[in-house]
């Protein structure tokens, strides 16, 4: 999986965004570069999933969405992206975790799009997170700078989205064994 193309495809899409639209929960898959691939191009699959995630109702069934659409496609590597609020405040953190305080109530959030990508072969067979910080200050939302994590440093991944991008790889790897 290379990285670059889901951020230019987030990065693509600010600039059709009113001012206060999100990124709208879109998976984008992308399909091995294989035999049956004769043009030699990558082709990448995007499933929009216009789904509320208000609820931790609905955010399951995205998931179970998630899943679903992943191990049906077969991807070589997928990428799902929402948009969400993140906070760097280490002051934060011990009342996030222990239920005080939501990142959203935090004095210290950035909106984000936050991309769960996962590998299951090619290019990238493994996982990365990549935060892009979003900047609404006149026009269209853009992304103004990128954190990006890799499970290689130590860094462990986790949640409903990952688990379902990690689980259908899995069940694919499986099928195929």
């Amino acid at each position: 999986m290379n990285l670059d193309i889901f951020k230019k495809l987030v990065e693509d899409l600010g600039p059709t965004l009113e001012h206060d639209e999100d990124w709208m929960p879109t998976l984008f898959m992308q399909d091995a570069l294989s035999p049956e691939n004769q043009s030699g191009k990558r082709v990448i699959i995007i499933a929009g999933l216009c789904m509320d995630l208000n609820t931790q109702e609905q955010k399951d069934k995205v998931a179970e969405a998630i899943k679903a659409i992943i191990i049906t496609s077969d991807p070589s590597s997928a990428c799902f992206i929402v948009t969400a609020w993140t906070t760097r405040h280490e002051g934060d953190m011990s009342k996030i975790d222990s239920g005080i305080l939501r990142v959203s109530e935090s004095p210290h959030k950035e909106e984000a799009v936050v991309c769960v990508c996962v590998g299951g072969r090619g290019e990238l067979d493994g996982e990365t997170i990549m935060i892009g910080r979003i900047e609404r200050s006149s026009g269209s939302p853009k992304i103004k700078s990128w954190d990006i994590m890799s499970g290689e440093e130590g860094v462990e991944f986790g949640g409903r989205f990952y688990d379902a991008l990690q689980e259908a790889f899995t069940t694919i790897t499986e099928n195929k064994t």
